[in-house]
C-alpha cells in the first residue's frame, strides 16, 4: 500500500535516533509506509543526508541499518535501491502499540485562542452561506480543546450598519404587523429585499437609509426600539437554529456593544496620525503594506464594521489575553482581514491601544463558499438556500434511504434516526472538503450516501460496537493462530496516525485531515472484516483483533464528538 501520510512521531524519533548514533543530524526525518513487499516503514533519509555529509547515500544506510537492528521494536531493517532504508516492526512493539490508551497530544497546553465565527447579521435567515463558518468554527474549538487548549468561542454578529437604516426604512415603509407576527424573519427579509428592488428606480432610499443609521448611532428612540426589535426576534431565531446544530459560544457580542467607543476611538487615531481624513472620511492608510487605505468612518460620519473590528480586537485582547485571535470568514474577506491586521499594528505601534499593549497573533481562517449553479447567495435578490432548507431535505433524504434499507423501523424511531443522521450529513459533507475549496451547490452530491461519507463510518461504528457485543457471549475459533496478518498490521499503522491528522488539522485549520484519517482508518477497518475472521478466530488471533475494533470505534467516536454528531450505536 502506498503511504498517504507523512508519519507522526513514534517511528520517526526511532529512526532520528539512529541517525544521531552514527553521528549524523537530520531535523526532518520523513517516514513513509510502502509497498508491503518492501516492509512497514520507510525513509529516505540518507539520500536527504548524503549532500550535507559528502558521503555515499548507500554507506550513509548502511550504518543507520546497523543501528536501527539494536533496537527491539525492529524485527527487520534494509537499505534497498541507491539508499532507501525498509523498517519492519516487531510483534512485541506492535502489541504495545495496541495496548496503548486513545489519546489527543496535548501540543497546545497552556495556550489561549479565540475563535470568531458564524456572526450572521440579524434580520435575516441563516442560509446555506452560513454553514462553514459557523460548522467549521465550532469545529475547530473543539479541536483545539482536544489539545488542550483553553478556548473561547466567540460570535460578532452584524447588528449595526447601513443595512439597518435601509432595513429600517423599509420596514415603515412596507412593514406589516401580522406576517411579523407570524414569521418574523420572512418578513424582514421581505422588506429588506423590496428596499433593494425599490431602491434600484428611486436613489433617494439610499439616503434615506444612511440618514437613518446616522440616528440610530445617535440613539434616536424610535429608531432605536425598532433596531431592538429586529435584534430580539433574530436571536430567538438564531438560538433555534445553533441549537440544532450543536453551536455553543462563550461570547455573543455584536457591533452594537462596541458603538460607544468609536467615536472616541477615530479621534485618538487622528491625533497620533495613524488615520487621516481624505475626501470628507477617515482613513488609516496602509501604502506601506502595498494595500488599500482602510476606511473607519465614511464623510457623513458613520462608522463601519471595519471600525468595530479593530476596536473589538482591541476589548478581546484586554479581557482574554489570547495567544491568538482566530477569525472563521469566507475567502471573499481576505483584503478585509488584510486591512485589519496591517491597521491593528499601526495602532498597537502608535500607542493607540494603549501603553504596554501587546497584539495577539491575528488569522484569518478562510474558506471557500457554497454556491447555487447560478452563482454566489445574495439575500439582496432573494436567491438564497435557507440552513433549514438543507438541513429539512438531509433528514427527508435518510428517511427515505432508511425506509428503503429497513422497513421494520417503527415510524417514531426511522424519524429519529433520519433527523440524527441529516444533521451529521450536512456537517461531514462541509467538513470533508478542503476548507479552500468553492463547493458548487448540488442536492444529489451533496447528500449522497456512499464512499467517504458520514454514513460509511456510521456504519463502521455500529459494526464495531456489534463486533464488541457479541465478544461478550461467543467464544474463540479452534483454528491455528496466524499472528499479526498483513491487514491488522495496516489498521495499526493507519490508527497510529491519528495524532499527526490531529496536528496537521490544527496547524493548518482544517479538520478535513483528520476526517481523511479516519475515513481511511475506517476503510482498513472494513478491509479486516471482509478478509479476516475476528469473533471466530484463535483466541489470540480474537483478542488482538477484538482490540484493533475497540481502536477504530474509539477514534470514530473521538471525530464524532469533534463534529457533534450524536453517532447511533446500532442501524
Amino acid at each position: 500500500m502506498t503511504a498517504k501520510y507523512k508519519e507522526g512521531s513514534v517511528i520517526k524519533d526511532l529512526i532520528s535516533k539512529a541517525v544521531a548514533k552514527v553521528g549524523f543530524n537530520c531535523e526532518n526525518v520523513e517516514v513513509t509506509r510502502p509497498d508491503i513487499a518492501f516492509g512497514d516503514y520507510s525513509t529516505n533519509v540518507a539520500l536527504k543526508l548524503a549532500p550535507q555529509v559528502k558521503q555515499s547515500p548507500l554507506k550513509i544506510a548502511e550504518a543507520i541499518v546497523e543501528q536501527l537492528k539494536k533496537d527491539k521494536a525492529i524485527k527487520s531493517a534494509t537499505v534497498a535501491g541507491p539508499g532507501f532504508i525498509n523498517v519492519a516492526m516487531a510483534d512485541d512493539w506492535l502489541d504495545h502499540q495496541l495496548n496503548l490508551p486513545l489519546n489527543v497530544a496535548p501540543t497546545l497546553q497552556d495556550k489561549k485562542y479565540i475563535i470568531e465565527f458564524s456572526s450572521p447579521n440579524i434580520a435575516k435567515p441563516m442560509h446555506v452561506g452560513h454553514l462553514r463558518t459557523t460548522i467549521l468554527g465550532q469545529v475547530l474549538v473543539n479541536l483545539f480543546r482536544s489539545a488542550g487548549a483553553n478556548m473561547v468561542a466567540w460570535s460578532h454578529p452584524g447588528d449595526f450598519g447601513t443595512q439597518f437604516g435601509k432595513l429600517i426604512v423599509g420596514w415603515l415603509k412596507w412593514g406589516e404587523d401580522k406576517a411579523l407576527q407570524d414569521h418574523p424573519i420572512d418578513e424582514l427579509l421581505r422588506v429588506y429585499v423590496k428596499f433593494h428592488q425599490e431602491a434600484k428606480d428611486d436613489p433617494k432610499l439610499e439616503d434615506q437609509a444612511r440618514q437613518t443609521f446616522k440616528k440610530l448611532q445617535d440613539g434616536d428612540k424610535e429608531v432605536v426600539a425598532l433596531w431592538q426589535m429586529v435584534s430580539r426576534l433574530s436571536h430567538e431565531e438564531f438560538d433555534r437554529m445553533y441549537d440544532k446544530l450543536k453551536i455553543k459560544f462563550d461570547v455573543w457580542r455584536g457591533e452594537s456593544e462596541y458603538n460607544h467607543l468609536l467615536a472616541q476611538f477615530v479621534d485618538d487615531a487622528l491625533e497620533v496620525k495613524v488615520a487621516c481624513k481624505s475626501e470628507g472620511a477617515i482613513i488609516i492608510p496602509l501604502d506601506e503594506q502595498n494595500l488599500p487605505p482602510f476606511l473607519i468612518q465614511k464623510s457623513d460620519g458613520a462608522t463601519l464594521y471595519a471600525t468595530s473590528d479593530l476596536v473589538s480586537l482591541k476589548e478581546r485582547a484586554d479581557e482574554v489575553n489570547p495567544d491568538e485571535l482566530i477569525y472563521v470568514v469566507g475567502n471573499e474577506q481576505t483584503l478585509h482581514f488584510q486591512q485589519l491586521f496591517a491597521a491593528a499594528e499601526k495602532l498597537a505601534e502608535a500607542g493607540v491601544y494603549g501603553a504596554g499593549f501587546e497584539l495577539p497573533k491575528l488569522t484569518h481562517v478562510s474558506y471557500g463558499f457554497f454556491r447555487l449553479k447560478t452563482g454566489k447567495m445574495s439575500t439582496r435578490q432573494g436567491d438564497v438556500i435557507r440552513l433549514d432548507e438543507v438541513i429539512d431535505a438531509a433528514v427527508q433524504k435518510c428517511d427515505e434511504l432508511l425506509l428503503a434499507k429497513n422497513d421494520k423501523l417503527t415510524k417514531k424511531d426511522r424519524e429519529e434516526l433520519a433527523q440524527t443522521l441529516g444533521l451529521a450529513a450536512v456537517k461531514y459533507t462541509d467538513l470533508q472538503h478542503d476548507r479552500h475549496t468553492d463547493v458548487v451547490f448540488d442536492w444529489d452530491k451533496m447528500f449522497a450516501l456512499e464512499g467517504n461519507s458520514i454514513i460509511y463510518l456510521i456504519y463502521a461504528y455500529a459494526r464495531c460496537n456489534s463486533l464488541l457485543i457479541k465478544s461478550t457471549s461467543t467464544n474463540a475459533g479452534d483454528g491455528n493462530e496466524v499472528g499479526w496478518s498483513e491487514d491488522d498490521k495496516q489498521l495499526l499503522f493507519t490508527s497510529l496516525e491519528l495524532n499527526h491528522a490531529v496536528r496537521q488539522s490544527i496547524e493548518e485549520y482544517d479538520p478535513h485531515h483528520l476526517i481523511n484519517h479516519v475515513y481511511e482508518v475506517a476503510s482498513q477497518f472494513s478491509r479486516l472484516y471482509s478478509h479476516n475472521a475476528i469473533l471466530n478466530a484463535s483466541a489470540e488471533d480474537r483478542a488482538r483483533r477484538l482490540k484493533l475494533v475497540a481502536m477504530v470505534k474509539a477514534q470514530l467516536q473521538l471525530l464524532f464528538d469533534l463534529l457533534n454528531i450524536d453517532a447511533p450505536e446500532k442501524l
